[in-house]
């Protein structure tokens, strides 16, 4: 009796999950580009972001891009992955240059080296056309998972919103690994679509290349597993599909925890885990970050109530009042509309459901983390495109109704 129950509701989830796919002609994450007029448009949107770098070239005095650049020169000159300069908190680990990086994962600038190695020659240019082409690259993405997901002309909407969005155009100019996280993060979606071992694998090996560009990937692994739990009809194959893809992930990034373990000892060491600690009553500021700790000495920490004090302080100023102007009011609260359609409809459309499921979980636990970490709106607008997503969720009905003024004015305020 249980295994024909079991068989029905099988059944029942792939019926309503072939209808729903039927419904897009979404086949690849870039399909979007196939339309020649798509394609142009993207085009110049990539002549625009260049034209723009020109505009905005060279970078202010403190940016991170001079950081990527140099870090990438030494990989170009086989030096390896060092750095001329530490932060005095490191200098704990290793006192003489040069020093192993301990701040930055190493892909971005991997991929910088490996430009500066083609051209003979390092520029500052190098970093902004990387960035710039993964900010339309994603853009080309949101296109295509807005396809399967919503419609062609919504995932029109999706893409206006995240090519709009200043804090993901800013990095794209300036040089800076929030696009191309993003990229990473958007194919191992379309991936996690497919439902397939190989794509599930596929989806690990991304996300391991996403936390190889910015390790705030971490927060994503609990609504990865959300989405596999929801995906599939038991508890055994969620656990199943989880591992493989997990097993993926730790495939990719295993290398670089084993250059930590015997750089420093520890394979998860970054020097940005003690910023939780920095703007306390300990150590107000960046005063943490520069000072000098003995190797025999305990590496220094703030007492846990100013930790907790300054988290709930930023859950008003960040986690409200910046997340909403930032991200567009109209937007999250469209977010959270979608979120709750997506539950109220989780028997028809399972894997619009698990997709939400798994964007509300990541973006909660980002939003938190921030709070307690570092709130800064630029590395939260990361998970922006997939709010967007399912923002524009309540608005399928709308189209599908033939409300053209209804949804023309929701449009209109989504992109302001």
């Amino acid at each position: 009796m249980e295994d024909r129950e079991l068989h029905t509701e099988t059944v029942s989830r792939e019926e309503t999950d072939s209808t729903w796919t039927a419904n897009s002609s979404w086949e690849g994450p870039l399909s979007a580009l196939s339309r020649p007029w798509v394609a142009a448009l993207f085009a110049a949107l990539v002549l625009t972001v260049f034209r723009l770098s020109f505009v905005f070239y060279p970078p202010g005095p403190y940016s991170d891009v001079w950081d990527y650049s140099q870090l990438a020169r030494n990989l170009a000159e086989g030096e390896g992955y060092v750095s001329n300069f530490t932060y005095p908190l490191a200098l704990h680990y290793e006192t003489e240059p040069p020093f192993p990086t301990l701040w930055r994962v190493p892909l971005f600038s991997s991929l910088i080296a490996f430009v500066f190695w083609l051209t003979g020659s390092p520029s500052l240019w190098v970093p902004s056309a990387l960035a710039g082409l993964a900010f339309v690259f994603a853009a080309a993405l949101t296109a295509g998972l807005g396809c399967r997901i919503l419609s062609r002309p919504l995932a029109g909407v999706a893409v206006l919103m995240v090519v709009l969005l200043p804090h993901l155009l800013s990095s794209a100019l300036w040089g800076l690994t929030e696009n191309v996280y993003v990229c990473f993060v958007l194919i191992a979606v379309w991936a996690m679509f497919r439902n397939t071992r190989g794509f599930d694998l596929a989806a690990g090996a991304f996300l391991g290349l996403s936390w190889l560009t910015r390790s705030n990937t971490i927060f994503l692994i609990p609504g990865i597993l959300v989405w596999t739990l929801i995906s599939e009809v038991t508890w055994r194959g969620g656990i199943v599909r989880a591992t493989r893809i997990f097993s993926a992930l730790c495939a990719v990034c295993a290398p670089w925890w084993i250059r930590n373990a015997m750089t420093v000892g520890n394979p998860f060491v970054n020097v940005a885990s003690y910023l939780p600690y920095t703007f306390t009553e300990t150590w107000p500021a960046w005063t943490l970050l520069r000072t000098v700790v003995p190797t025999e000495a305990p590496l220094p920490e703030s007492p846990v109530m100013e930790l907790i004090q300054r988290g709930l302080g930023n859950l008003w100023t960040f986690g409200f009042i910046q997340r909403f102007l930032s991200a567009n009011p109209a937007a999250i609260g469209l977010y959270y509309v979608g979120l709750y359609q997506a539950f109220r409809n989780r028997g028809k459309q399972p894997k619009v459901w698990a997709f939400a499921a798994f964007v509300g979980v990541s973006e909660t636990l980002l939003v938190l983390a921030l709070c307690f970490i570092n709130p800064e709106i630029r590395i939260y607008s990361t998970v922006l495109p997939l709010v967007y997503l399912v923002a524009l969720l309540p608005l399928v009905c709308s189209f599908q109704n033939r409300n053209w003024t209804r949804t023309t004015v929701v449009a209109v305020l989504l992109l302001l």
